[in-house]
């Protein structure tokens, strides 16, 4: 397929600041509202309501579909009129392509960590004709109008309708499409899944089918039944991601073979990475014969989570969140983060999505038993509690409820959101979290061969991997080897041995070579810590209330080869 001819992004206006907007991070601070419900975005324009498709990049950055008074046209919810964005919005009206096209909604929307935007575009040319269109970045990649013969349909194929998108940095874009083509038969109709790669130098948009419910997955006797989870779409919809690789993670259900029964499934592209089959992470215990809608995703570095259900024969506790073979969480049990209560049953199952970054710490949603009404759900990155209903606050507000279901991350793991309501009449209000831990300094750090800095941030790993603390850093040049380094002390260094960056520790300066490797090839690298043994066996553990501080180190060539630094964050433990 070929890009429309030198397409803009439609026209942006800076939203209006929302008077009660005040940044914040953790569970125990104040939380950033983005926007709410009420709030006025530009003269005679006010948010009427927001929707489940919302995204967040990997400097907090954010973006949401929303009905708005005001905006020329009928205010509807399928599709909705605007697209919010931090740095301004997109309204029905709007121009789109260099003006071939005006905006007439917006069906869904997703943000890349590094800010990267899609949306499912509701559109109409000239002549009246009414379309679809898949744009990124302001650039029509697909439409409803195009031939899908490219992608391995017959040349009378056409899309007559997307659903879900996802977006990563490179700009490749996975949208989910309901396809009719003749040569099918029947309906001809089919879910199918298809990616589309960033435009080449010469303006072209290359797409390709993933999966179908025709074409049969390989190593698979039956077709796909259908493709994601029955529970809705949208950006909360929890069986789609793609990470900055262009790997595509996504669940499915296998139609029954004759005398057998359907199957649930997580693929990576077309690669069955979890059945019913697979070893569970339990002994003595099987998963189910349906995983129950699992979700799952898998970040740049590899690392799998998913939610899936175990065998019948305990029904208070076959519900589990894993991430790389490890369980986070399971039904039955407690967490610190809210001990003494549980998880009940059938908390896990349903509850919207689950999200792995950089970090390599799962993003996920839960209930407690907690007594309290107004309490017991909660939003955790690995073991670690960032909202907490009923006790958390932003813009001074408290959260009195969040959609349980619906929850967006950002690539790198650092920011999280949530739709709430707040106190003060706040019926509907879009929540922003930075899940990390320590401060930051020497921030930002001088620019490597990508354009840019890499950056570092610490979360709290909870004992996952045996670790308290993860150090994460993005915006390596990807592959570079990249080693942590460790003090108890702060420093300056400008540019040492001839490095192009700046080392931010004092002495001592201790090397945790065990922690050296090369960055991932999206440029992230992440290092955890343990504080009762950091710098390996027969080393000095941190003792309790010190504050140590950690930077990376990586080689880089700009243009020959070098060094240079990320930024650095210090960590109390």
């Amino acid at each position: 397929m070929k890009a429309r001819p030198s397409a803009r992004r439609a026209a942006f206006r800076g939203l209006a600041p929302l008077a009660f907007a005040l940044a914040g991070s953790a569970h125990a601070q104040d939380l950033t509202v983005a926007v709410a419900v009420g709030q006025e975005i530009s003269p005679g324009q006010t948010i009427l309501r927001l929707s489940e498709q919302f995204a967040v990049a990997d400097d907090g950055r954010w973006t949401v579909l929303a009905a708005v008074d005001g905006v020329s046209g009928p205010i509807t919810t399928d599709p909705f009129n605007a697209l919010l964005s931090d740095t301004g919005h997109q309204l029905a009206g709007d121009l789109l392509a260099g003006g071939l096209f005006i905006v007439s909604g917006f069906l869904d929307a997703d943000i890349s960590g590094g800010g990267t935007v899609a949306a499912i575009v509701a559109a109409v040319d000239g002549a009246g004709t009414t379309s679809e269109q898949l744009v990124v970045d302001g650039v029509p990649y697909a439409s409803t109008l195009d031939s899908l013969q490219p992608l391995g349909y017959s040349n009378t194929a056409l899309v007559e309708r997307f659903a879900d998108v996802k977006v990563n940095d490179r700009g490749s874009a996975v949208v989910l499409a309901i396809v009719t083509d003749p040569a099918f038969g029947g309906t001809g109709r089919t879910q199918a899944l298809l990616r589309f790669d960033a435009p080449s130098a010469g303006g072209v948009v290359v797409g390709e089918r993933i999966v179908d419910q025709i074409t049969l997955v390989p190593g698979q006797s039956t077709p796909v039944e259908f493709i994601g989870v029955s529970t809705g779409s949208g950006a909360s919809a929890p069986w789609l991601n793609i990470n900055d690789l262009g790997q595509v993670t996504y669940t499915v259900r296998f139609s029954a073979p004759a005398g057998g029964s359907t199957t649930d499934a997580v693929l990576v592209d077309q690669d069955v990475v979890l059945t019913p089959s697979s070893p569970a992470p339990v002994a003595g215990r099987a998963w189910s014969t349906l995983l129950w809608e699992p979700v799952a995703d898998l970040s740049s570095s590899g690392t799998l989570t998913y939610k899936a259900r175990l065998d019948e024969s305990d029904t208070s506790n076959n519900a589990v969140l894993v991430v790389d073979d490890e369980i986070v969480a399971r039904e039955g049990e407690s967490l610190p983060a809210f001990a003494p209560f549980v998880i009940p049953a059938f908390a896990l199952d349903f509850t919207g999505r689950v999200a792995v970054g950089d970090s390599r710490l799962p993003v996920w949603t839960t209930d407690w038993d907690d007594p309290d009404p107004d309490r017991g759900r909660g939003l955790l990155v690995g073991r670690e509690l960032v909202v907490e209903q009923g006790v958390s606050t932003a813009g001074g507000r408290v959260l009195t409820q969040f959609y349980y279901d619906q929850l967006a991350a950002s690539e790198s793991g650092r920011y999280v959101a949530v739709r709430s309501f707040l106190s003060g009449g706040i019926r509907d209000a879009l929540v922003l979290a930075d899940a990390s831990v320590g401060s930051a300094y020497c921030d930002p750090a001088q620019v490597n061969s990508t354009g840019a800095p890499a950056r570092a941030f610490a979360s709290a790993a909870s004992g996952l991997g045996g670790f308290d603390v993860r150090i994460t850093a993005g915006g390596l040049p990807p592959g570079a080897t990249a080693l942590l380094l460790a003090s108890p002390n702060q420093g300056f260094v400008p540019q040492p041995g001839g490095s192009q960056g700046d080392l931010c520790l004092g002495g001592p300066i201790f090397r945790l070579n065990a922690q050296m490797g090369p960055a991932d090839g999206s440029g992230a690298t992440s290092q955890g810590i343990d504080a009762d043994g950091i710098l390996g066996a027969g080393l000095v553990p941190i003792p309790a209330g010190e504050t140590w501080n950690f930077q990376y180190w990586y080689r880089d060539s700009a243009p020959g080869p070098t060094s240079n630094f990320s930024s650095a964050v210090s960590v109390a433990f």
